[in-house]
């Protein structure tokens, strides 16, 4: 263990014992080197660990103080593996799964405050853009989306090591209809589709809206019940899964590596396709980007959905879909919306 390491380690030690008590200030980071007799480098290592990591904060010009500990919270466990297929509108609220209204509080809704938006910059990109789009600004797209934001969308993704081409992705109306499409093009009405539960409730209203059946796949501490997942996948009691994989809505949590790869794994293994609903891709607090299922996918069966809504401008109403082996299909639903 480093030297930082083990000096934050004991600062972890007295804010676990309450000898910190949330709140408390810490020593500045010269008198912290002086009292342990490190040099600058190592006190300030210390102090970004535990900041990284959730301990401490930084307030400006005022110093480091413990920040208030959240009680590590189990997910409630099934005892009973359901494989009951479920109308999802026989259970949804008067007003559907999540309303709108504006009496109702948006919980359910991800949403980046406006304030902390780049919203001049934005606005100036956009009227360079039609300044220079002359007459294709009035001309029908190619089915697929303009080539020059799929290109652009190809170059983004490329820096996170996701190689893909500017003829892999379909422009959408964001990331919900990014979905819908993949509903339509690999199921039909009275479909089963597995889902996570909990589960994003929009998703649900879609289901509903598209009239198709659902049976849920408990998530746990560790993930998704992937055991369960494949019996349904064996017994051939699902057409389609649909499963978000980073940072979902409602619980937050990004599925371990091994579980997207094995998500990719079981659609190819089983031809069944796996939608995934990326629109939280890009919203960690971690440095490294997470990856998608979409990665492990060699064969094509994880149709990857997501959106700008997320991180740019939930109004421009911008997603994006990779298809893989059912792109024809979904230009087909495509042409159609």
């Amino acid at each position: 263990m480093a030297l930082y390491e083990t000096l934050a380690r004991h600062y972890i030690d007295d804010i676990k014992a309450q000898r910190l008590p949330a709140g408390s200030r810490l020593p500045a980071l010269r008198t912290m080197a002086k009292q342990h007799q490190v040099s600058m480098t190592t006190a300030t290592k210390a102090y970004d660990y535990l900041q990284q990591t959730g301990w401490i904060y930084a307030q400006p010009q005022s110093g480091y103080f413990v920040a208030n500990q959240i009680e590590a919270t189990s997910f409630p466990s099934l005892d009973i593996k359901s494989i009951e297929q479920r109308d999802p509108k026989r259970f949804a609220p008067l007003n559907g799964y999540n309303p709108a209204s504006a009496l109702f509080s948006p919980l359910g809704t991800s949403m980046i405050s406006p304030e902390l938006q780049p919203s001049v910059a934005l606005q100036r990109s956009i009227k360079r853009v039609t300044q220079r789009a002359g007459k294709h600004l009035f001309q029908y797209p190619e089915t697929q989306g303009d080539k020059g934001l799929r290109s652009a969308l190809a170059e983004h993704f490329r820096h996170n090591n996701l190689a893909f081409s500017a003829a892999d992705f379909v422009i959408t109306n964001g990331c919900i209809d990014a979905v819908r499409l993949a509903i339509e093009s690999v199921t039909k009405e009275g479909d089963t589709i597995a889902i996570s539960s909990p589960c994003f409730s929009g998703l649900l209203d879609l289901l509903s809206t598209l009239s198709r059946k659902v049976i849920e796949i408990p998530i746990h501490d560790n993930g998704l019940d992937l055991d369960h997942l494949e019996t349904l996948l064996q017994q051939g009691l699902i057409k389609a899964s649909l499963f978000s994989t980073s940072n979902m809505n409602p619980t937050g949590m990004t599925l371990p590596v091994e579980q997207k790869q094995a998500l990719a794994t079981l659609a190819a293994k089983y031809k069944t396709p796996m939608i995934e609903d990326d629109v939280y891709f890009e919203l960690s607090h971690q440095k490294q980007q997470t990856l998608p299922a979409k990665y492990w996918d060699k064969e094509g069966f994880v149709i990857w959905c997501g959106s700008f809504s997320k991180t740019l401008a939930a109004g421009l109403r911008l997603g994006w879909c990779v298809p893989g082996r059912y792109l024809t299909p979904y230009l087909n639903q495509h042409a159609l919306s």
